[in-house]
C-alpha cells in the first residue's frame, strides 16, 4: 500500500482535530507540489513536528492545487487550520520565502475524511 506522510504544524493539527471538518487543506507555504501523480484516495498521514514527532492522524488525498492565499481562505475557510483569514495569513507568511508580496501563492493539498488519533494512540 502506498501512502504519503506530511510533516505538520502542531497548532494546525490541534485546531483541526477540534473542528470536526469533513475535509482539510494541508497547505504548504510554497506553490511547488511536494509530490507527483499521487492517486486520489491515497492515505495521507500527519506527522507532528517537535516535540511530539508522532504520526497523529491523516486523511485521504483528493487533489492538489496552487492558489493565492486569500482564494485558499475563500475556498476552505477554517479547513485551513485557522479561525480567521488574518490568523491563516499569520501562520503561512512567516514560512514563505521573502519577497512573495501580498498575493502569496500556496500549495493546497485537499484531504477528505480527516482523522485525528487521541494522544494516547500517537
Amino acid at each position: 500500500m502506498r501512502f504519503w506522510i506530511g510533516v505538520t504544524d502542531n497548532n494546525w493539527f490541534a485546531f483541526l482535530a477540534a473542528s470536526g471538518c469533513d475535509e482539510v487543506n494541508f497547505w504548504q507555504p510554497s506553490a511547488r507540489a511536494p509530490f507527483v501523480n499521487l492517486p486520489p484516495g491515497t492515505p495521507f498521514l500527519f506527522k507532528l513536528k517537535r516535540p511530539h514527532n508522532h504520526i497523529a492522524g491523516g486523511g485521504f488525498f483528493v487533489k492538489y492545487a496552487t492558489l493565492p492565499l486569500p482564494v485558499a481562505w475563500d475556498a476552505f475557510g477554517i479547513k485551513n487550520g485557522a479561525a480567521t483569514l488574518k490568523d491563516f495569513d499569520n501562520l503561512v507568511r512567516p514560512l514563505a520565502r521573502a519577497g512573495q508580496g501580498s498575493l502569496l501563492e500556496i500549495g493546497c493539498t485537499v484531504l477528505a475524511f480527516p482523522f485525528f488519533f487521541p494522544r494516547d494512540q500517537w
